[in-house]
């Protein structure tokens, strides 16, 4: 593998950080939207 120069590596963090922000803001916002519905209808 050849070795990359810093300013690439430091993107690619960069982008593997915003994508892992990303993905956790998403999980948070629909997990507790959805969660009320799942639970209703396991209840019933």
């Amino acid at each position: 593998m050849p070795r990359q120069p810093a300013g690439q590596a430091a993107l690619v963090l960069y982008l593997a950080v915003q994508a892992a922000w990303a993905y956790t803001t998403w999980a948070v916002t629909l997990v507790p939207a959805s969660a009320p519905g799942a639970a209703s209808r396991w209840s019933c």
